[in-house]
């Protein structure tokens, strides 16, 4: 409390319930958005109203921890790409905690709460809702020589979160990657629903995230179990994946290879859509940051805005002085619209589009806000502040609603 009082004096807000970090949860069923704000020692979840204005700040963060909360939020969070029921949302606590809670924010409840890796650092990456019980987990990390399962990581695990139990494992190891010899894991990350299947990024890293694979997503068939890789070629890290409006096409945002400047990016990085053909998922575009020299490398994030159309974000560099870029990139023509450019590198984080609102919500942590546009032509709107009294950055926007 006394944290949230000096915050708010130093921000020029008065002392509110909404800063009070070590609040319970509470009701909040106007909320549409969730934010994860973080400056990676600690973490909130904010929620926003369906225009993007504050509704709670900090509604959960690292100095709460309510009923059923074993452990506060780490510095390490994301929230579900999409809500489990119109109520609730899941909190993923990444590596080291490796923990899903299920948060019902229209009653301020938690429902339960999962340790996904209780035996190694799973580093839980996503969630999804497969039917009102049941939901997928991608487990990032590979646990070598597990004798159990449940203990081996790279893998999705089918969870009852309303009882909080693992039911079992889906082993993704049949799609690792190997480059000169070397074994590289599929690493699962972010999923989406694509008609009767899903979709999962694959990061296809070595263990040291030094090496990455040919690019390629995982496509699962839930009902019959059946899993293949769909291959991208001439990208790599594909672990980005977002459903796109009407659940009729997916967008693969593919950083490229890790740990290297733009240029070298270049060669591997990149966006896809997937769409559905006569009853299978194929590839329907692909843009090439390779074949676009004269635009960014948009690396980082994807928001799609149709099955054709996204926002996509290019990372800058803090060492050449380059910031942070936003565009809109038509996939069938390559065409690439600038949006806005950040005043800073590492500050866009990833946004969320509302079909039914035409309104588009982007974190950006140098303006400690929510940038806003509004209908299909993106029009600018004032951004909305998410952290005014915690100082905590923006990094995550997520919807609330299905």
């Amino acid at each position: 409390m006394r944290l949230a009082l000096a915050l708010a004096l130093v921000t020029g807000c008065a002392p509110a319930a909404t800063c009070e970090l070590d609040a319970p949860l509470t009701a909040e069923p106007e909320a549409a958005w969730a934010v994860v704000s973080s400056d990676y020692a600690s973490s909130a979840i904010t929620l926003l109203g369906p225009d993007g204005a504050l509704v709670r700040e900090g509604w959960l963060s690292s100095g709460s921890a309510p009923p059923g909360i074993v452990a506060s939020l780490s510095g390490d969070v994301a929230i579900a790409s999409g809500p489990i029921t119109p109520c609730v949302v899941a909190v993923v606590d990444r590596f080291g905690t490796d923990v899903v809670s299920f948060l019902d924010h229209c009653a301020g409840e938690v429902v339960s709460q999962i340790d996904v890796g209780s035996s190694f650092r799973a580093n839980p990456h996503d969630v999804m809702r497969l039917d009102e019980r049941r939901v997928l987990v991608s487990r990032h990390e590979p646990n070598p020589g597990a004798d159990d399962p449940l203990g081996a990581g790279n893998d999705l695990l089918v969870v009852d979160w309303r009882d909080g139990e693992v039911l079992h494992a889906i082993d993704l190891s049949a799609l690792d990657a190997e480059v000169d010899g070397e074994r590289l894991p599929a690493r699962p990350s972010r999923v989406a629903p694509l008609g009767r299947f899903v979709v999962i990024g694959l990061g296809r890293a070595s263990l040291d995230f030094m090496v990455s694979g040919p690019g390629a997503v995982a496509v699962l068939d839930p009902e019959s179990g059946d899993l293949e890789a769909l291959t991208l070629d001439g990208l790599e890290g594909c672990d980005e994946v977002d459903g796109a409006p009407g659940g009729d096409a997916a967008l693969v945002t593919c950083g490229g290879p890790a740990f290297v400047q733009e240029d070298a990016r270049r060669a591997g990085a990149g966006l896809a859509t997937l769409a559905l053909d006569g009853g299978e998922v194929v590839v329907r575009h692909v843009w090439r940051a390779a074949e676009h020299p004269e635009a960014p490398v948009f690396n980082a994030w994807g928001v799609p805005l149709s099955a054709d159309r996204a926002v996509a974000v290019a990372m800058g560099d803090l060492r050449e002085g380059v910031n942070d870029r936003v565009a809109v990139i038509d996939l069938p023509s390559g065409r690439v619209e600038p949006l806005f450019e950040a005043g800073s590198a590492f500050v866009v984080g990833d946004g969320a589009w509302d079909p039914q609102r035409e309104l588009l919500l982007v974190p950006d942590a140098h303006e400690g806000a929510a940038r806003r546009f509004s209908g299909e032509a993106l029009e600018p709107l004032p951004a909305a502040p998410t952290g005014p009294c915690t100082g905590l950055p923006p990094r995550e926007i997520r919807p609330l609603s299905i």
